[in-house]
């Protein structure tokens, strides 16, 4: 299982956009700011992830905890301990993660890796 787990991981991350590749940081924490629009890729390496702001982007992740509770304008690729999606995703979803949780509506295509997923339907 843990082979398998680090291989899906491994392959998200070898298809990234290079694009997106220009805007990493590494961190505890990283919060998106009610209000703030981001106008390119977030590319985010933290503990802790927090989006409440709007991503007219992709958004590209790995860290403890994503929480996504303003909307995204792209597709969300995410390796993390614990998934939250609060808001609407107008792109892909692809998560890798020991717990995901999706309470936002998503446009596209669903793809998840967990060991427990809780979809609630609105």
């Amino acid at each position: 299982m843990k082979k398998n787990l680090f291989l899906i991981s491994l392959t998200l991350f070898l298809i990234l956009p290079i694009s997106a590749l220009a805007i990493t940081e590494e961190g505890s924490s990283v919060k998106v700011e009610s209000g703030e629009v981001l106008n390119y890729n977030l590319l985010k390496i933290a503990n802790t992830i927090e989006i409440n702001g709007e991503v007219n982007g992709d958004v590209i992740v790995a860290g403890g905890t994503l929480e996504i509770n303003g909307p995204v304008r792209g597709d969300v690729l995410a390796v993390a301990n614990l998934v939250k999606i609060n808001s609407e995703i107008d792109g892909d979803v692809r998560i890798v993660a020991n717990q995901a949780e999706i309470n936002g509506k998503i446009f596209k295509n669903f793809n998840v890796f967990a060991n427990e997923v809780r979809v609630n339907n609105k």
